[in-house]
């Protein structure tokens, strides 16, 4: 299942050049430091993937948020945009009382 989840993670960079948590629960790698974004980013390669993730996170409110993003696909600013966005969204939701990674919130 890792590598069926990987592969989603692979879609959405490919895609995108960056997930967020609403987009995919890995995306909360980066907040737990190097060794987890090395980790990643060694998961990524494995499966075919030939770039590298940065972490990116930021605190709105009360909730810290995480993404990750490559930026040789995308910029750190254009990245912290979509932070912006996400952290706006995960507010809003935490106002709603919802969780923002259940795909019935979206």
């Amino acid at each position: 299942m890792e590598s069926r989840q990987i592969e989603l993670v692979i879609e959405l960079l490919d895609k995108k050049g960056y997930v967020m948590e609403s987009d995919h629960p890995y995306a909360k790698k980066g907040k737990f430091g190097k060794d987890k974004l090395n980790e990643m980013n060694k998961m990524l390669k494995t499966h075919g993937y030939d770039g590298q993730v940065e972490s990116i996170g930021k605190v709105y409110g009360t909730i810290d948020v995480y993404g990750l993003y490559d930026e040789s696909r995308i910029s750190f600013e254009d990245a912290l945009s979509w932070l912006d966005i996400e952290g706006k969204h995960q507010l809003a939701l935490e106002a709603l009382d919802l969780d923002a990674s259940d795909p019935c919130t979206e």
